[in-house]
């Protein structure tokens, strides 16, 4: 977690352990680094029906 701004840097994500009592299995982990905030993005940036995304078009 962030000192800062409270928001999470880091994740990790575990599978189960291969044996009962077995140590779990790392499966991915993130970490962020520089994070940058309040960049001014629009409600259009996150809008999946943006056409400047061209999502679904092949291109």
């Amino acid at each position: 977690m962030d000192d800062e701004y409270l928001i999470p840097i880091r994740y990790e994500a575990y599978d189960w352990p291969k044996e009962q009592g077995g140590q779990p299995i790392l499966m991915e982990e993130y970490t962020y680094m520089n994070v940058k905030v309040n960049n001014g993005f629009t409600d259009a940036d996150f809008d999946p029906t943006n056409a400047a995304y061209k999502f679904g078009s092949g291109d």
